[in-house]
């Protein structure tokens, strides 16, 4: 049974993941994600409010993990490439499930890990990297699959 998972991308990162099915990690949240995201696993993709222009905070796409970690060998998303440093230092392949824009504080009362929550992006931001449940996921999914 997959785990899902919500993760947190600027817009321009999000636009190269969904163009190269490839998604990275670095930092410390790393370590954690390596060690817990298998294939199978569902990204549920939010794209934060800074610097955005199209998708701004919103949920954008759910994405399956088809691969195992590997290495990366040169800078490739956007803000690496702008910077000339490599920052997300572990890949993994990934596929669309569903893609559109789906505002949290429209689904919020559907949403256990949302429900009755004031500040929403803390919510977000307190489940990176932990499991959310399968209902939550599946009714993000079904919000974006209705879009598309």
């Amino acid at each position: 049974m997959p785990s899902y998972w919500i993760v947190a991308v600027n817009e321009a990162n999000f636009r190269h993941i969904i163009e190269h099915g490839i998604y990275g990690c670095g930092g410390r949240m790393c370590n954690r994600m390596i060690n817990k995201v298998r294939p199978g696993d569902v990204l549920i993709v939010y794209v934060n409010k800074k610097g955005c222009s199209m998708y701004c905070g919103v949920f954008a796409a759910a994405l399956e993990v088809v691969s195992d970690w590997f290495d990366a060998e040169k800078p490739q998303f956007p803000d690496e490439v702008a910077e000339g440093t490599l920052k997300y230092t572990k890949l993994i392949r990934v596929r669309a499930i569903a893609t559109g824009s789906v505002k949290p504080e429209e689904i919020a009362n559907e949403l256990e890990i949302l429900r009755g929550r004031r500040k929403l992006w803390v919510s977000l931001y307190y489940y990176a990297m932990k499991p959310i449940p399968q209902k939550d996921a599946q009714t993000i999914i079904n919000k974006l699959k209705s879009q598309g």
